[in-house]
């Protein structure tokens, strides 16, 4: 901090010595220290309160670039509920199961789960089936037959059950 030296100190003690005398500098010392503590423990404090502040400003900004993407994850999400609503609505109105008056699972209750139905259970029987002859002129087009189905010949044993010796 200060660039003093060894004999600038002594040179500084012997003209204290001389100034104060050996009776006032025993106390005029401690008074120096005392008052170098306090100013030294004033330096740490600002520079604690200093490091504070910036932190505290620091963890503010964070908060505040956290708050826009959460924001935005909010509204998407609203958004989604919104259009799982609407196209529930539709898919209500569409279902010929629906229209017979007939009750389907989305009539029930909904216990909160989930605020998109499951498609399998509002799709009808005609539709199930319209689909899978679309999918089975798409493979005939392909020229891909669909697998034989595999049946058991003969039960077999279990290849963990023990067989007698």
């Amino acid at each position: 901090m200060f660039d003093i030296g060894f004999t600038e100190l002594m040179l500084l003690g012997v003209i204290a010595l001389l100034v104060l005398g050996p009776e006032r500098l025993p106390s005029a010392a401690r008074t120096a220290g005392v008052l170098l503590r306090r100013a030294r423990n004033s330096y740490q404090n600002l520079k604690n309160d200093i490091e504070r502040e910036l932190a505290a400003d620091e963890m503010r900004a964070n908060v505040k670039a956290m708050q826009e993407p959460v924001q935005a994850i909010k509204d998407t999400a609203n958004e989604l509920n919104r259009g799982a609503a609407e196209l529930s609505k539709e898919l209500q109105r569409s279902d010929p199961i629906a229209e017979a008056g007939q009750t389907t699972p989305t009539d029930q209750p909904d216990s909160g789960a989930s605020a998109v139905p499951s498609l399998a259970s509002e799709m009808s029987d005609e539709a199930v089936n319209r689909q899978a002859a679309e999918v089975d002129a798409e493979d005939a087009f392909l020229g891909s037959t669909p697998e034989p189905e595999q049946r058991p010949e003969a039960e077999q044993p279990a290849p963990d059950a023990e067989t007698p010796k």
